[in-house]
């Protein structure tokens, strides 16, 4: 299952496209700049272990790990959080949602954010209905991508293997007269 990750030295500080292009892509026909000033936008990143799926801590995105089992789905009172038996990941039925934060209180990772203004909780859906995340696709830097997490561990030990390399200083060759 492809997943979010986040490539620090990349990331401009202040930039926030992936978070105009996040709402820009659940607010279709809406102003975009009108609920900004609302939303509790999460961290970014967190530098912990994401146990689902790399063993390292590396810095990844507050997202839903899609925990198995998840304590968010066993906790919602509503029902408005299920797990998909299929592909195993967690949706978010916000329709359904009557705004008891218990998902919120119970998810380890802080991937769900309550807003009490509206009362419901959200979490990210990682774009489910297109080829990649609205927030990798605007990310002007390229410092999140959308990949396996084997493809996100195979590109850090090429990196990895990169920086550790020695650099033999080139031969000069005699200059022509």
């Amino acid at each position: 299952m492809r997943e979010i990750f986040f490539i620090p030295d990349r990331c401009l500080p202040g930039c926030n496209a992936c978070q105009m292009a996040c709402v820009g892509e659940h607010l279709k026909n809406k102003g975009v700049l009108s609920p900004l000033a609302g939303l509790p936008f999460p961290k970014k990143v967190r530098s912990q272990p994401a146990e689902n799926t790399i063993k390292t801590p590396r810095p990844h995105p507050v997202r839903c790990l899609h925990c198995d089992p998840p304590r968010c789905v066993e906790a919602c009172l509503s029902g408005s959080l299920i797990k998909n038996p299929e592909d195993g990941r967690v949706g978010n039925n916000v329709e359904q949602c009557i705004g008891c934060f218990m998902c919120v209180v119970h998810c380890p990772f802080g991937a769900i954010i309550p807003l009490p203004s509206e009362q419901i909780s959200i979490k990210c859906d990682g774009c489910l209905w297109s080829k990649a995340p609205a927030c990798v696709r605007a990310c002007p830097t390229g410092a999140l991508i959308f990949v396996e997490p084997q493809t996100y561990n195979e590109k850090l030990k090429m990196k990895d293997r990169f920086r550790k390399r020695k650099i033999q200083p080139a031969k000069l060759l005699p200059a022509r007269v």
